[in-house]
């Protein structure tokens, strides 16, 4: 099958807003990370523009009413109606990561295991376009796709994060990342936390460098003691 790239102008502007109650329901469409591992995906480009860029912790504590850090269990792809009070036919495309919290940074619940979720998904193209409204050749109604904000990787299964989180607005059962793939900093394999940098000096200058060199990165890593040292110290200071 010919293989096409697949353009998708998604202009979002994440801000965080009121809950209204409303009717909806979703349909689990695939376990993303399993689809991503054993199929051909086309990525779709989905631009952003964001209400605030978060530098580091610091600029996310300011924001986030929860932090911690939490293993995920399997990722998921939802298409969902009903979930936008002023367009209650729109159907929404996003994904959920279920969380055990190994240990709360800053903030409180009596949790011990929150969901995360996030716009966007793996798909068929076919699929995408009925969520979407578009028209879609029957050639390519088959092909998988994935349509994340600025092409940033999906939450992994099974891997431990430090997340900023808000509640989301749309769902107040789920909890989102504050910006994003901003607000998620996940485990790598030197034994430190960063997160995903879709595009090179993406992030503004941090003064939470803790032992970096400023001029190194403009997307230093933390470790799980520095990440602790940083929620302490802004808890003291409210």
């Amino acid at each position: 099958m010919r293989k096409r790239i697949l353009i998708a102008a998604l202009v979002l502007l994440l801000t965080c807003c009121s809950c209204k109650d409303t009717s909806k329901s979703s349909q689990e469409i695939c376990l993303t990370n399993e689809i991503l591992q054993s199929e051909t995906v086309e990525k779709m480009y989905s631009s952003a523009v964001f209400s605030e860029s978060y530098a580091g912790p610091i600029e996310l504590l300011k924001n986030s009413e929860l932090v911690v850090l939490g293993t995920s269990d399997v990722n998921r792809t939802y298409i969902s109606i009903g979930d936008d009070p002023d367009n209650p036919e729109q159907k929404l495309i996003y994904n959920t990561t279920e969380f055990t919290i190994d240990k709360v940074l800053y903030g409180t619940t009596d949790e011990t295991k929150i969901t995360i979720r996030e716009d966007g998904g793996v798909l068929t193209y076919g699929q995408y376009c009925d969520a979407m409204g578009f028209e879609c050749e029957e050639s390519e109604k088959d092909i998988y796709v994935s349509d994340s904000i600025m092409n940033a990787p999906f939450i992994k299964d099974h891997q431990q994060y430090v997340l900023f989180l808000r509640e989301n607005p749309i769902d107040p059962d789920c909890y989102i990342p504050c910006g994003s793939f901003m607000g998620r900093y996940e485990l790598n394999a030197g034994g430190g936390f960063s997160r995903d940098e879709p595009e090179p000096n993406f992030y503004p200058p941090t003064s939470t460098y803790i032992n970096e060199d400023p001029d190194a990165s403009s997307n230093p890593q933390f470790t799980l003691e520095q990440m602790i040292e940083i929620c302490n110290e802004y808890q003291n200071t409210q």
